[in-house]
Order: structure tokens, then C-alpha cells, then sequence
């Protein structure tokens, strides 16, 4: 699913430099994103095609719990050798 988004910094980042998305605002208005997603196939599949890699990579379940467990495990490790 594209992401359509005005917002700016990370998460405009984010779409940007992953191109799981367009952002629309100053330059382009949202009526013209979702113009450009209707008459662009390609453009559809390639963002589908990114966002879905981008999930995996960074959001697929197993990896955002499992580096959640880390985090917390070393938070406690140190919190316990003060």
C-alpha cells in the first residue's frame, strides 16, 4: 500500500528515501499523488513492491520484538551494574 503523506522529517524521510510512498504538500497536492498512483501501473508496483521489502526489513514482527527484548534486556543489565 502506498503511503501518502504531507508529513516532513523522519517519516517524510522515511517514504522519500525508501520510495514506499509520495509526499504530498508545498509542491504537489494530494489529488495529484493519488492521479499519479491510479494512471502509473508501474509506479503502483514499484512502490508496492518497496513497501513491502521495507516491512521486512524493518517492521515485520519477529525483528521489531526481538530487537525490543535486547533493548530492554540491556537496559536492565545496566540499570543493575550502578
Amino acid at each position: 500500500m502506498p503511503l501518502l503523506s504531507p508529513l516532513k522529517g523522519e517519516v517524510g524521510a522515511l517514504i522519500k528515501d525508501n520510495q514506499v510512498g509520495l509526499e504530498y504538500g508545498e509542491s504537489l497536492s494530494l489529488y495529484c499523488c493519488i492521479q499519479s498512483l491510479i494512471s502509473d501501473n508501474k509506479l503502483q508496483k514499484k512502490i508496492s513492491s518497496n513497501s513491502k521489502k521495507l516491512y521486512e526489513e524493518k517492521f515485520e514482527f519477529n525483528m521489531v520484538y526481538n530487537g525490543m527484548v535486547d533493548h530492554l534486556e540491556h537496559m536492565a543489565i545496566k540499570k543493575n551494574d550502578r
